[in-house]
């Protein structure tokens, strides 16, 4: 590891590490940004809203006397409760043998930020993943398992999820997150079938469940991770990140605005420099050791808004 006498907390970020790490941490990877927005706060400690549900506006009184004045709108007020954008990095070390080895030195560097920046996602999406799993309403395992579902099984199911989630949030859904594993199985049914040969016959040779789905945007996170031990010499054990049969029925909100905007869950996070990543790098401080660090950084939280706006199918394969 480097030596303490020199951290990237003493440093300024690196211009084009940084500059590599934004592009590779702000764009669709894992789906992370679609599932969980990312909304700036301007301060690492901040306070964010809670809502048990969004406001109904069903007592709307907007006729105005003659002489009189507007009446107020009613807002339903949410609490607010602290939380932290807290610091997460990595560091990698590029040696100096492996740096002359490598045919273009600039490339070498912006894969092994990348990488770090993947590690990085993964992290997030563990997190995200956590929030979802615990946020929202639980509903009825399917009598029928989708595996074995003809006709309209899989419709009625979506469906009835999303008439529940309506009194709870007061919005339709809008987006469906569904486990790759549930994909897979969702493909090979005969209603599914036959809306993806004769609506988009090209997803019968990708293979893919369409963008969108009885009206639900649909969301298939398929990030991978090793779920057993770190060491390379060790057996390892790839698995997905979201790996039940839960399928998550939710209202996200198109409108991304701040800590108090009705989403399930968001990324509040914070940049001291003004870039959503931040990159640095530097030589080892110690003189025989021949090499050079790169780090990257991110500070955020991720937190539960709106559980309301979250309506869990379970069990819909086992």
């Amino acid at each position: 590891m480097p030596t303490e006498a020199l951290r990237p907390k003493d440093l300024l970020p690196d211009a084009l590490i940084t500059s590599w790490a934004v592009k590779a941490g702000t764009g669709p990877a894992f789906n992370i940004n679609q599932i969980a927005p990312v909304v700036p706060v301007a301060r690492p400690d901040f306070k964010h809203a809670v809502y048990a549900n969004d406001e109904l506006n069903d007592e709307v009184q907007t006729l105005v006397a003659a002489g009189d004045r507007p009446a107020s709108v009613r807002r339903y007020a949410p609490t607010f409760a602290p939380a932290t954008a807290d610091r997460h990095a990595l560091d990698d070390f590029i040696s100096d043998e492996v740096a002359k080895q490598a045919p273009n030195g600039m490339y070498l560097e912006q894969r092994r930020t990348q990488k770090l920046v993947a590690n990085l996602q993964l992290g997030i999406a563990k997190r995200v993943m956590a929030k979802y799993q615990a946020a929202g309403t639980v509903g009825s395992a399917p009598s029928t398992k989708w595996g074995a579902a003809s006709g309209t099984t899989i419709e009625k199911n979506l469906d009835d999820a999303r008439e529940a989630l309506l009194p709870l949030c007061g919005y339709e859904a809008t987006h469906v997150i569904i486990p790759a594993g549930v994909a897979r199985v969702m493909k090979r049914s005969t209603e599914l079938r036959a809306l993806r040969q004769y609506t988009d016959p090209s997803l019968m040779i990708n293979g893919d469940l369409p963008s969108v789905l009885f009206g639900l945007n649909v969301m298939v996170p398929g990030a991978l991770h090793n779920a057993g031990t770190a060491k390379a010499d060790e057996s390892q054990t790839i698995a997905r990140i979201w790996n039940d049969d839960t399928v998550y029925v939710l209202y996200l909100d198109p409108n991304v605005g701040d800590v108090e905007t009705f989403q399930p869950v968001i990324q509040a996070r914070w940049s001291e420099w003004g870039a959503p990543f931040a990159g640095y790098t530097w030589r080892d401080p110690h003189l025989s050791v021949k090499g050079r660090w790169l780090s990257v950084e991110v500070y955020q939280g991720e937190v539960t808004i709106a559980s309301s706006a979250v309506y869990r199918i379970p069990d819909v394969i086992s």
